[in-house]
């Protein structure tokens, strides 16, 4: 076994580290799907000695022990393996004959990064050299998300910037400063035997021991998608230095500020009191992680009040103690928090839309000359997500709306995007005036709150379930539709059995009706149903009151299924109250063959002035330590 000070050997195996756990296994669920795969690219302004890069990033390559690897399973666990990546190449072309050179250079980049990756067999990463202009090129890197998060990219983009530089002025590489992989394997397994941890767990299911709903900008929710939908929009420098203003004004950060205004809108759109927003974490401060390019980033659950009155003052301060009572608990997982609270599988919500703060600077120099850099993709997106960079040079805030595009079309992500920041502005400019009377938020929008019940929430309006039978009686009335102790009914049965019995009872008879002791069987990958029953009732009680006696005259009809109204008189958070359907865990993702991208994808992070936080190891590039100790949630 590998010590914490020094690099694994080739061959070697361990087990995952609990960030990449949840990675695994979303990428086990949907295997050909690159929705995994996350990239940027930094276009730089000046001529580069593409010899001397290629020769960069192969050296960076290899010293990066993260990008040396492969994962396969064996012995009934998933294992990282270390491989060497030595058969492998920068891609190179020159797009400058083309009409629009930078167009063709990012469709490439789309096609690329559209791509699956083999975690078996393919290296992990993928760069290119795009030449678009006489003294313009665009490096773009790719990784799946299972090998570096966003800060872990931005230490290798920063090295690779380093070493180029020194081979084009001739001056010694020196050292990368990483520390080993290792020792974030060591950290990660102490941290998941300590008391630590415990402290941590207890403050996150108590905290959400309600299992509270959980608002969306969307009707509805859906299954993980292969791409996602995107809108960028740029703040201006003179909105930028207001947001900025107005945050020093009311003692608070303008990322407290985005997420409040977040938070208040999310709450206007839902008109629920309360909501849950999703904020990364790159949980590196305190950490052996923060000089390791590798996967450690988590989500935090930032569960917000919002009152018909509240004013930006109200929520900020509500954000703000949010983040200080949570951050302290930021590395017990987000995964193991939904499996302490029991919802894991289908559709099943602990947070819903996100807010992506990106705090590190990049400010790249490549032989003297600057670049900027621009986000492709930061992986999956199973709702809304508004990233937000600060871009470099004074030129204000970026925010980039990344979307599920089930759930979102065009129109409602330009809606939600346009109507967000309109909000922002106007709660900048009157911070105690109450946010539901600023923005431009058009009338007659609802969201429907995705109360968590096994199963997950309808994705559409409730269908009568006798007509959701009969509709697969005759398309698929092949497949079980109930079991019962060892025997099963097919679909096309279920309905000729029912129809036996409606001609044996009176004319004028109801339709019968009960929560049937049923197990579906996939019953619509569009459109799935729910069967729900007293499980204190025993099988063959349960059974036959599905069936009415002969002659009744009058039953009660079978519900439709609601999440929010299970039988009557059923104690909330009771065994009765659970629905039993196997239909969401035997769903497959359904792919999406076009990345729809309305504006170009950016990224180009850079600070946040943030309250002093633990010191950051000077081996951290400066730029990015400056970001880091501004930002706690990094």
């Amino acid at each position: 076994m590998p010590t914490p000070d020094r690099r694994t050997e080739p061959g070697e195996r361990r087990a995952l580290l609990a960030a990449q756990e949840g990675i695994w296994t979303g990428q086990q669920l949907d295997s050909d799907s690159p929705a995994y795969n996350t990239a940027e690219y930094v276009q730089i302004h000046g001529p580069v000695d593409v010899a001397a890069f290629d020769k960069a990033v192969h050296h960076v390559v290899g010293e990066v022990e993260a990008l040396n690897v492969r994962f396969v399973e064996a012995d009934g666990r998933p294992w990282e393996i270390a491989v060497p990546a030595v058969d492998w190449r920068m891609h190179t072309a020159d797009f400058t004959a083309e009409p629009d050179p930078h167009a063709a250079a990012t469709d490439w980049m789309d096609r690329d990064l559209a791509r699956p990756v083999d975690l078996a067999r393919d290296p992990v990463f993928g760069h290119a050299l795009l030449q678009t202009g006489p003294e313009e090129f665009l490096w773009y890197h790719r990784v799946h998300h299972i090998a570096l998060d966003g800060f872990g990219l931005s230490l290798v983009a920063h090295r690779v910037a380093q070493v180029y530089t020194a081979l084009a002025e001739g001056t010694p590489l020196g050292e990368s400063g990483f520390g080993t992989l290792e020792s974030v394997f060591e950290e990660d397994r102490n941290y998941l035997t300590s008391k630590r941890r415990a402290v941590d767990g207890a403050y996150w299911t108590g905290r959400f021991a309600d299992r509270p709903a959980v608002p969306s900008f969307a009707d509805g929710s859906a299954l993980p998608a292969r791409t996602f939908r995107r809108r960028v929009t740029d703040l201006g420098a003179p909105e930028t230095e207001a947001l900025r203003t107005v945050a020093r004004e009311i003692s608070a950060t303008w990322s407290d500020v985005v997420l409040a205004v977040t938070a208040g809108y999310l709450g206007q759109v839902s008109g629920e009191p309360e909501v849950v927003l999703s904020l990364p974490a790159m949980g590196r401060l305190g950490s052996v992680s923060l000089r390791v390019p590798c996967m450690v980033r988590n989500v935090l659950p930032l569960r917000i009040v919002v009152g018909e009155r509240d004013s930006l003052r109200d929520l900020v301060a509500r954000v703000s103690a949010e983040l200080r009572a949570g951050l302290p608990h930021q590395r017990y997982r987000y995964e193991h928090l939904r499996h302490e609270l029991k919802l894991v599988g289908g559709k099943r919500r602990l947070s819903g839309p996100g807010v992506n703060i990106m705090p590190f600077e990049y400010d790249l120099r490549f032989a003297g000359h600057r670049s900027t850099v621009h986000n492709v993709s930061a992986g999956p997106v199973d709702d809304l997500s508004v990233n937000v960079y600060d871009r470099a040079e004074g030129a204000g805030l970026r925010f980039a709306f990344d979307a599920h595009p089930e759930l979102y079309g065009e129109a409602e992500l330009a809606l939600h995007q346009g109507s967000l920041l309109a909000l922002l502005n106007d709660a900048t400019a009157a911070p105690g005036r109450p946010l539901r009377e600023l923005g431009s938020r058009p009338a007659g929008r609802s969201v429907r709150t995705a109360v968590t019940l096994d199963g997950g929430p309808l994705p559409s309006v409730a269908r009568p379930v006798l007509n959701v039978i009969a509709e697969h009686a005759a398309l698929r009335g092949g497949a079980t539709a109930v079991e019962y102790d060892g025997a099963a009914l097919s679909y096309a049965e279920l309905v000729a059995a029912a129809r036996e019995v409606a001609g044996r009872r009176p004319v004028g008879a109801s339709q019968p009706g009960t929560w049937w002791s049923s197990r579906c069987r996939g019953a619509s990958r569009q459109s799935p149903r729910f069967s729900v029953s007293s499980s204190r009732a025993p099988p063959t009680a349960r059974w036959t009151r599905a069936l009415p006696p002969r002659g009744s005259r009058r039953s009660s009809p079978i519900p439709r299924h609601r999440p929010s109204s299970p039988p009557a008189g059923t104690p909330t958070g009771s065994p009765e109250a659970a629905c039993r359907c196997s239909c969401s865990t035997t769903w497959t993702t359904r792919a999406f063959s076009t990345r729809a991208i309305s504006a170009p994808p950016h990224r180009i992070p850079t600070g946040s002035p943030m309250s002093s936080t633990p010191p950051v190891p000077p081996a951290v590039p400066r730029a990015l330590r400056s970001a880091m100790a501004r930002w706690p949630i990094s």
